[in-house]
Formats: structure tokens, sequence, C-alpha cells
């Protein structure tokens, strides 16, 4: 019975906690990691579950750059014995790589759901758009777009409020608005 070969995996943002997460749980059943982000000092680069560690330029510097580096990064360590080789964005880059899919395809599976898909759950109001639209049973949810939807709001709710910016991501912007 022949060995089923393990696979090779890069992972973006190599600073986030979820990277690591994936990481450990990828790298503990023995596939192959390579770690891959915009900086050099990162929580994976340290990981015993990492072989590599490759830097790439900020996407939010310069986005073509970014892809251009990525795709370099991929073709390096492209196997060459036919096992799965697998690329795995973690946090915003997902937006930009899902966009860009097709030009990575031809060396590499891209784990992201096509970007049309991503466009109707983010930025998060679009996510409360696709909610209504589907009839799905959410918070209520206002997006005021000038001072006077701001004076309804506050005007019929009772306080506190929390507020949220349409974009970001781990709690950041949010505020318990008291009155």
């Amino acid at each position: 019975m022949e060995k089923q070969q393990k696979g090779r995996v890069i992972i973006t943002s190599a600073r986030n906690i979820m990277a690591l997460e994936i990481a450990r749980s990828l790298g503990s059943k023995g596939i192959e990691i390579i770690a891959a982000d915009c900086i050099s000092f990162t929580m994976l680069a340290y990981s015993k579950y990492v072989s590599h560690h490759e830097e790439y330029t900020n996407y939010e510097e310069n986005e073509q750059q970014f892809l251009d580096d990525l795709e370099k990064i991929v073709k390096k360590h492209k196997p060459d014995d036919g096992r799965p080789f697998l690329l795995i964005p973690v946090f915003r880059e997902t937006m930009i790589i899902s966009k860009n899919a097709e030009r990575f395809l031809p060396h590499i599976k891209v784990a992201v759901p096509p970007f049309r898909a991503i466009e109707k759950v983010h930025p998060k109001d679009n996510l409360f758009k696709t909610a209504s639209r589907q009839e799905v049973n959410i918070p209520e949810t206002y997006l005021p777009e000038k001072e006077s939807d701001l004076e309804e709001i506050t005007a019929n709710h009772p306080f506190p409020l929390i507020t949220k910016p349409y974009a970001g991501t781990g709690g950041t912007g949010i505020h318990k608005v008291r009155f």
C-alpha cells in the first residue's frame, strides 16, 4: 500500500494568532508549513512547525508588488514531487488573494471562496444588507449616513448603544455610547 503524501502549505499574515493556530493544526499532522508576512519578526518565524519564513511587500503600500512577491514565493516553494500544495490567506490579504486567485491557480490551490461571495459579507455593512435581503434574523442594525440619521436612532432607542465601524476586526473601533 502506497503511503499518502503529506502536503505543503503557505500561510500568510504570519504574525497573526489565527495563522499560528493553522500552522499548529496542520504542522502537527506532518504538513509542511511555509510562513509569509510583510514583516520578518512574526510568531510563525519561531514556530517549530514552520520550515521556511518568507517576506512580501505590504499590500497596503503596493498591492501589485505584494502579488508579485507572493507569486515568487509560491513558485519558489512549489513541490516537484506532486504532493498537495495550498495557499491559506489569513486576515486582510484574503480579499486581494481571492480577487486575484486565477493568478496563483497554475501553481497552487488557493483556500478562499470566490471574491463575489466575499463581497456579499465584507465589509460588515454588506453582511447586514445580504442578511436583510435573505430575511435572516440578525440584531437590530442601522447604517446611518448623516447626522440626522443618528439623531433619529438615538431618540428611539435606549442607551447604551454599541457602535462599530463597517470595517475592522478584533473589536477595533467598537464603542459603547452612553447618554
